[in-house]
């Protein structure tokens, strides 16, 4: 059994991320707590978010190939978020939130991580990727899944991303990333 307070390795920050700023030398961790609270029926006032088991087990690989990243709309939270391809059992996209440069136990030792804070079905997706275009937070959009995902939405939302150029990294976060020369952790 593992001790509570030790996070779980989600995996290496994927190239992609390391592309937008983010540290690429950093693990991503996340909590145990957040895990099974994400396996929960979907309950916003426990703030369990009803995704699957086999969800949770890909959501290293759809991390690494997102539909789109973005920085965080709160710009205080040092955070960038993954637009994943895969929807939740309300047929909302679902996104990850990854603190840059942030710190986790593993192993019984706090380390330097790129942490992965939440992961769930957005609410009013289209509405979300509006401000995000009205804030300029958008970083990469992939045309080929956005237009799946697009597709598949009850809302209409990549007409909202014709500015913008696909399949290639847009800008840089604008997340405070520090030391990303050192490598601190390998896998």
């Amino acid at each position: 059994m593992r001790e509570r307070k030790n996070a779980v390795l989600v995996g290496a920050t994927p190239k992609i991320l390391g592309d937008i700023g983010l540290n690429p030398s950093l693990p991503m961790l996340t909590t145990q707590r957040h895990l099974l609270d994400a396996m929960r029926p979907k309950n916003k006032q426990r703030h369990t978010h009803g995704l699957t088991r086999g969800q949770m087990n890909q959501l290293p690989e759809k991390i690494k190939n997102p539909v789109m990243v973005m920085d965080s709309l709160d710009r205080k939270s040092n955070c960038v978020i993954v637009v994943t391809d895969m929807i939740d059992p309300d047929g909302l996209p679902i996104i990850a939130i990854i603190r840059a440069d942030g710190k986790g136990v593993y192993n019984g030792v706090e380390i330097d991580t790129n942490f992965v804070n939440s992961y769930y079905g957005r609410n009013n997706f289209a509405g979300f990727v509006k401000r995000a275009v009205a804030d300029d937070a958008i970083l990469y959009v992939n045309k080929e899944k956005a237009t799946t995902l697009s597709a598949g939405s009850s809302t209409q939302w990549l007409e909202q991303l014709k500015g913008y150029d696909f399949d290639t990294i847009i800008r840089k976060t604008r997340a405070i990333v520090k030391g990303r020369d050192e490598v601190r952790f390998s896998l």
